[in-house]
C-alpha cells in the first residue's frame, strides 16, 4: 500500500520576474548561490559574496530574494526536483531496455551515485541545512517520498519473485542506506575504495531482494 505523502508548507512567496532580463538576473543569483554554497558552505556564504559573484549590488539581490536562507531553500527545492527527475529517467531507461532486476539495480545505483558525486558538496550542505531548518526538512522529505514512490512502483513488479513482503519497508531501507553511503563516499572519497563500497551497497540490496547474479 502506498504511503501517504504528508502535506508540507510552501516556500516563501518569491515574485517571478516577467521580463527576460530579470529572469536572467535571477538565474545568475541562483547559479552564484549554488556555486558558493558548494565551494565554501552555507555558513560562510554571505549575500555580499553572492551579489558580487552575480555581478549585482546587494540591493539588486534583495529585489529577488530576501536573504541567503530563502535563496538556499529555493536551491534545495530545485536540486531535490532534479534528483527526483533523474530517478524517474533512470527507472524509465531500465524499463525501456527491459533490464532484469539484477542488471537494473546495478544501473540504478551507479547512475544515482554519479549524479550525487557531481554535486557532492552541495548535497552535503543541503543535508546539514535540513537538520536545522524545519521547512528545509519538509522540502527534502517531500521530494524523497516521491523518489521512493517511483522506485517502489518499479520494484513492485518484482516483489513476489524477490520475496518482498512490505514494499514500503524495502523503500525505507533503499532510501536511507543509499543516502548514508553516498554521503560517506563523498566525505571519504580520497580514503576509501568507492567501487568496493558501492558494490557492497548494491550487493546488500540484492540480497535483501533475494536477487542472484
Amino acid at each position: 500500500m502506498k504511503a501517504a505523502t504528508p502535506t508540507r508548507k510552501k516556500l516563501p512567496k518569491v515574485k517571478e520576474p516577467l521580463q527576460e532580463r530579470s529572469k536572467e538576473t535571477r538565474r545568475k543569483i541562483i547559479d552564484a548561490g549554488r556555486e558558493l554554497f558548494a565551494e565554501i558552505g552555507f555558513d560562510e556564504t554571505t549575500t555580499h559574496l553572492i551579489a558580487e559573484r552575480s555581478g549585482l549590488s546587494v540591493g539588486g539581490l534583495y529585489a529577488h530574494f530576501r536573504n541567503k536562507e530563502e535563496l538556499f531553500l529555493h536551491i534545495l527545492e530545485q536540486r531535490s526536483e532534479e534528483i527526483y527527475q533523474l530517478t524517474r529517467e533512470c527507472i524509465d531507461t531500465i524499463q525501456k531496455r527491459d533490464m532484469p532486476l539484477n542488471e537494473g539495480l546495478d544501473y540504478y545505483f551507479n547512475t544515482m551515485y554519479k549524479a550525487h558525486i557531481r554535486h557532492g558538496r552541495l548535497n552535503v550542505e543541503m543535508d546539514k541545512f535540513t537538520r536545522m531548518n524545519p521547512l528545509a526538512q519538509e522540502i527534502h522529505d517531500s521530494w524523497e517520498n516521491k523518489e521512493m514512490d517511483a522506485a517502489g512502483e518499479w520494484l513492485s513488479q518484482y516483489a513476489k519473485a524477490a520475496g518482498v513482503g512490505d514494499r514500503d519497508a524495502a523503500m525505507v531501507v533503499m532510501g536511507r542506506a543509499t543516502h548514508e553511503v553516498f554521503h560517506y563516499l563523498y566525505k571519504n572519497r580520497d580514503r576509501v575504495d568507492e567501487k568496493k563500497v558501492l558494490g557492497s551497497l548494491i550487493l546488500m540490496f540484492k540480497r535483501f531482494l533475494r536477487v542472484s547474479d
